[in-house]
């Protein structure tokens, strides 16, 4: 679990804060790994977390603890197991992102971005109109990394448009960072 944390962290140097971060690393990883599946259906049709709970008190990779405690992984879940998201696929040069759908019917959404970064702001912003075919995914945009840049992020709103009322569905946040410069 260390090697997961330093990989995404500063390695932190209080015990709680390990133990918050392992928390924060366990979800983060399972989310990738999910998501990098559901985005590539008809060659991986599914994807399933097998460690549900702790039978002992123990560092591990359940979504509860020995306690039946929801541990962040088990809330991530339905974020990234959500029938309509957003994901995020990224190389050392580029980054796509992926509508996911997998409800069996069409959907109108409105899916916003902005790129920013902390040195000059937001970089660029988006907002674009989408009818997403059933049960399917959908590349929206792709980004190259400008090598100027520190640190971005990418914020993105994916809205279902209602005839009563327009609702934020799904919100995601990305950070890429300078372990690809």
């Amino acid at each position: 679990m260390v090697y997961y944390i330093a990989s995404r962290f500063h390695l932190p140097r209080r015990f709680w804060d390990y133990i918050y971060l392992s928390q924060v690393t366990q979800d983060t990883c399972i989310a990738d790994a999910t998501e990098h599946w559901r985005r590539h259906k008809g060659q991986c049709n599914g994807a399933m977390y097998w460690q549900f709970n702790d039978c002992w008190g123990v560092c591990s990779w359940s979504s509860l603890d020995y306690y039946g405690n929801y541990k962040a992984l088990q809330y991530g879940a339905r974020r990234f197991n959500a029938p309509l998201s957003v994901s995020v696929e990224d190389s050392k040069d580029r980054f796509d992102v992926y509508v996911l759908n997998d409800l069996n019917a069409r959907q109108t959404v409105t899916v916003e971005y902005e790129l920013f970064d902390f040195v000059t702001g937001t970089l660029e912003k988006e907002k674009k109109k989408l009818l997403l075919p059933p049960s399917m995914r959908w590349r929206i945009l792709f980004f190259s990394y400008p090598l100027s840049l520190y640190i971005l992020i990418l914020s993105i709103f994916l809205y279902i448009i209602n005839v009563s009322d327009t609702s934020v569905f799904y919100q995601n946040h990305f950070f890429i960072s300078n372990s690809y410069f």
